[in-house]
């Protein structure tokens, strides 16, 4: 996550917070505790430092079984952990940086409208313009504000906007130096894994401009 998108899913699940509209809230896709508190501290700071100040209730939710990770495992194949999740009749979810990497975001944006209570909110931010990362695919799936709403059967927009990050790649890859050795070494390498090849040397025109990242909230009216 980078630090301007952080702060603005900080303010807006704060600003519902305020109205008693958040609590609880379900973090889809959470990574582990360590992850957001130490790889990624911006995460806590900017978003669940604040909440937690609130007492907002915060159920985080991830296929890793690691410290801070209150439900594990895959909603989609485990009808189980669906009904457990289901039934924290959760008012909102947060979905970040998380459907570029996955084959088919239809039933992702499906199940996040599933989860959420009815006149609930849903909070999702997709990199726009943003390199090429496997974890473990990456499907190049850079949506609109618009292209994202669409996605949804029932909800309306709130607040949409593609937010400009104040760093370029080429300034992220100088901050990591083990990175610009993985990128040219990729560059070399264009037999191996071919598709992913072509989509690195796509991103290099890319270099000099700003991340864009697209972030969306909306909320969930079934009726």
């Amino acid at each position: 996550m980078l630090s301007e998108e952080s702060i603005w899913i900080g303010n807006e699940l704060l600003a519902l917070a305020e109205k008693q509209r958040l609590s609880p809230l379900l973090n889809f896709g959470s990574s582990t505790g360590h992850f957001r508190e130490t790889e990624q501290p911006i995460i806590y700071k900017n978003i669940f430092e604040p909440l937690k100040e609130k007492n907002v209730q915060v159920y985080h939710l991830d296929i890793k079984q690691a410290e801070g990770v209150d439900f594990v495992g895959n909603v989609f194949e485990d009808k189980q952990l669906y009904e457990q999740v289901k039934a924290k009749n959760v008012k909102a979810i947060l979905c970040s940086n998380l459907l570029e990497h996955v084959p088919d975001t239809r039933p992702f944006y499906r199940i996040l409208e599933e989860l959420v209570e009815d006149k609930g909110y849903i909070l999702v931010t997709v990199p726009y313009r943003y390199p090429y990362h496997a974890d473990p695919i990456d499907t190049g799936y850079r949506p609109t504000v618009e292209e994202v709403v669409k996605s949804f059967s029932n909800a309306r927009l709130v607040k949409g906007e593609i937010l400009t990050i104040n760093q370029t790649h080429l300034q992220f890859m100088l901050k990591h130096p083990r990175l610009i050795f993985i990128v040219l070494l990729r560059f070399l390498t264009p037999f191996y894994r071919f598709s992913a090849w072509k989509r690195i040397v796509g991103d290099m025109p890319n270099l000099f401009k700003k991340f864009l990242v697209t972030c969306v909230l909306v909320e969930v009216n079934r009726k």
